[in-house]
């Protein structure tokens, strides 16, 4: 039998439009532990016949087949609220009034790694 398999369930375009449908409620960011959870829930199992869930590994091949790929993205500070009111209040007043009373003490470093005699320009 090993090796004979030539469909995937998600060739079943009922189950292929489901789990679109639940990875878009889920947001823009998602994990492949997203669609083993969701494969997990008995009534989705008995919806498409299956006795159990499926792999990390199937999951990761199904989120290929369906189009996305697997991305670092950057932390949500810089994603999120980096222009928020608060964030901007505190970057003009708190944080960058207290680096510039300390840039005289800072050692500046060239490209190659040495350090450089000058002070950092204000």
């Amino acid at each position: 039998m090993y090796g004979t398999w030539n469909k995937s369930q998600l060739d079943d375009e009922d189950l292929r439009q489901e789990i679109f449908t639940h990875l878009q409620e889920i947001g823009k960011y998602i994990a492949v532990i997203d669609i083993t959870q969701y494969m997990a829930h008995p009534d989705v199992q008995k919806r498409y016949g299956m006795k159990k869930g499926i792999s990390e590994c199937t999951a990761r091949n199904w989120l290929n087949q369906l189009g996305y790929h697997w991305t670092l993205e950057p932390s949500e500070q810089y994603v999120d609220g980096h222009e928020c009111e608060d964030v901007v209040h505190y970057q003009q007043n708190v944080f960058s009034p207290q680096w510039k009373e300390l840039e005289p003490q800072l050692c500046v470093w060239t490209q190659d790694g040495n350090e450089d005699g000058e002070q950092p320009h204000s």
